[in-house]
């Protein structure tokens, strides 16, 4: 059987506070496996991307990346080949430096 991958998430904070962007319902299960973060503002801003795997609190100890990555004006990064597990009652999380500044979206599989 041939796994096809399909987004999962997108999202562009708004603000600089933390935005829950995946929250599984009971029984669904997510595997991330590709992430991107693409700075769409004109000058150099910092993101975060945090997994809780009891979805209830987000800082240095469940970021994915080194904290407050920066990404210059126009660039994207793109990590692949991750393996990712969210699963209730576990969430994803992202966050902005500079409100508007970046796009993150997620490619994966969904299991229910």
């Amino acid at each position: 059987m041939a796994i096809s991958f399909e987004p999962i998430f997108q999202a562009s904070p708004n603000d600089a506070a933390i935005l829950n962007v995946l929250q599984p319902g009971v029984g669904v299960f997510y595997a991330i496996r590709s992430l991107s973060v693409v700075n769409i503002s004109s000058d150099i801003a910092y993101f975060r991307i945090y997994h809780d795997i009891d979805g209830t609190s987000f800082g240095t100890a469940n970021a994915v990346f080194p904290y407050d990555s920066p990404l210059a004006a126009g660039e994207a990064k793109v990590y692949n080949d991750l393996f990712i597990c969210v699963a209730n009652p576990g969430a994803m999380a992202v966050r902005s430096s500079v409100a508007s500044a970046f796009v993150f979206t997620a490619w994966g599989v969904r299991r229910t």
